[in-house]
């Protein structure tokens, strides 16, 4: 009877599980997808130790304008960033990249933002334009990227949304063929 209800509970358990990750990743796509939100996987230890090596870093487009210092964002790393003699471990040109905004120069079309990763000493070489910016951090997921990494990120959330959605349908059609299984029980009064 214990067996049973410990069984049951673990079932009931993984199912919610199983339905809340699907529901979160089916949110997310749609987020990117249609709403512009972006999901990067962090390969540098720039930001550590908030935004360690293979986490996954959620984020949402946002205007240059609103930008505050001490915002985290993610933006398209600037023409001559290319790795140096200096600095063997500069992104490419058009890699994304994801630091904190430590100063704000300028206005309107002339803005710029100076950025910084929380675990390098310097601020970067670069000044980030608003036509670079892609969006501001609102959360980081740590691990997941070390999975999504080698993975296009849509195929592996379809996978994922498959997966998920196979093991709860596999599991709630055994769970009502047990059922049909079993006797019903009557319960009679006994004198």
């Amino acid at each position: 009877m214990l067996r049973r209800r410990v069984a049951r509970v673990v079932r009931l358990g993984v199912t919610i599980g199983l339905v809340v990750g699907v529901v979160g990743v089916a949110a997310l796509a749609a987020l990117q997808q249609w709403a512009g939100w972006r999901v990067q996987t962090i390969v540098s230890g720039s930001m550590e130790p908030g935004m360690p090596i293979g986490a996954v870093a959620i984020s949402r487009p946002i205007r240059a304008a609103d930008v505050r210092v001490d915002d985290v964002v993610t933006f398209v790393a600037p023409d001559g960033t290319e790795g140096n003699e200096d600095d063997p471990f500069a992104p490419a040109p058009g890699a994304m990249v994801t630091h904190r905004v430590v100063a704000i120069e300028g206005a309107g079309t002339s803005l710029r933002l100076q950025t910084k990763g929380d675990a390098n000493e310097d601020d970067d070489p670069w000044l980030v334009s608003a036509r670079d910016l892609r969006g501001d951090v609102v959360g980081v997921v740590p691990v997941v990227g070390r999975v999504l990494v080698d993975a296009e990120v849509r195929r592996a959330c379809f996978a994922l949304v498959v997966l998920a959605g196979g093991l709860v349908i596999a599991q709630e059609v055994l769970g009502m063929a047990r059922e049909m299984r079993r006797p019903k029980r009557v319960d009679t009064l006994r004198n």
